[in-house]
């Protein structure tokens, strides 16, 4: 049976970082979960999220700045490292939770390099009545679609079809849990550092004061 699919959705400019990837893939999964408790968190960013795991020189200037705020201006820095680390606890019981409840995000998609015209994923809608025995027909070659990577709303049912690049995006995610322990170490011991630098500025302003 050949049908005529209908484009849905609408083209997006994405980031090139991990974190940015990381939502894209959750807002596409959540589009076909049939209840709220099925979807999935967007993790939350911190100041410098963004600009950190696609540019490791943008990663060391951030370093080398907060070096120096701590140094000139401890208790800005211990604020600063302060949200950094509560983001990146955050990030990771996010990012644990969701892998809970998806272990296998494609699982609800199907690979159709075909349809995807040049972009990573799209998401396409058709009459039900053109959904027969699980098989959809389109340039004259039949696609098995189970149950399962379908979403069915009134006469309609949905589907997002992906290529190798939205497959490479959910692979790139799952360093991003990495990334947010390492955030989580490093502020902690950031943070050490700043309370030492502070108490050790207020020795010296007691002794000094004591003389």
């Amino acid at each position: 049976m050949q049908i005529k699919l209908e484009a849905t959705g609408h083209q997006i400019n994405l980031g090139n970082t991990y974190f940015d990837k990381y939502n894209f893939v959750v807002d596409a999964y959540n589009s076909f979960c049939e209840r709220p408790c099925e979807k999935l968190e967007h993790l939350p960013a911190n100041c410098c999220r963004e600009a950190t795991y696609h540019d490791h020189s943008s990663t060391i200037c951030s370093g080398i700045g907060m070096v120096i705020i701590a140094i000139v201006v401890p208790g800005l820095a211990f604020l600063m490292n302060l949200i950094i680390w509560l983001t990146s606890l955050s990030a990771i019981r996010t990012y644990e939770r969701n892998d809970k409840k998806a272990q296998n995000i494609l699982r609800k998609f199907i690979y159709c390099p075909e349809l995807c015209r040049g972009m990573a994923n799209a998401f396409y809608d058709l009459s039900i009545k053109c959904y027969k025995a699980g098989i959809l027909s389109f340039n004259g070659q039949n696609m098995h679609v189970d149950a399962s990577h379908i979403k069915v709303t009134g006469d309609k049912i949905s589907f997002m079809v992906y290529n190798e690049t939205f497959s490479d995006y959910i692979t790139d995610t799952e360093l991003i849990y990495e990334f947010y322990k390492a955030d989580l170490v490093i502020s902690a011991i950031e943070l050490v550092v700043v309370i030492c630098l502070v108490l050790y500025q207020v020795g010296v302003n007691l002794h000094w004061y004591s003389n």
